[in-house]
């Protein structure tokens, strides 16, 4: 906005148009600086579990299937 006002005596309501532009120009440096100093890659979702896992043997690997029996109409 302070571009567009500044602006707006030198090329009028364009300068409106070409604030969307300048704003940008100076967002992505920005942004960029931020992208590589790395702090992003500290942060964390969530904590990280501590308790006990599944024994593998207690885990299942499938259910079991269902099989028709014959002579009972397919159930």
């Amino acid at each position: 906005m302070p571009f567009a006002n500044l602006m707006q005596a030198i090329i009028g309501i364009d300068a409106l148009w070409w604030s969307f532009a300048a704003g940008a120009a100076c967002a992505m440096p920005l942004s960029l600086a931020r992208h590589q100093g790395g702090g992003w890659r500290k942060a964390h979702m969530l904590a990280p579990y501590v308790g006990e896992g599944a024994i593998p043997a207690e885990v299942g690997s499938l259910p079991k299937a269902t099989v028709a029996v014959p002579g009972t109409g397919g159930s």
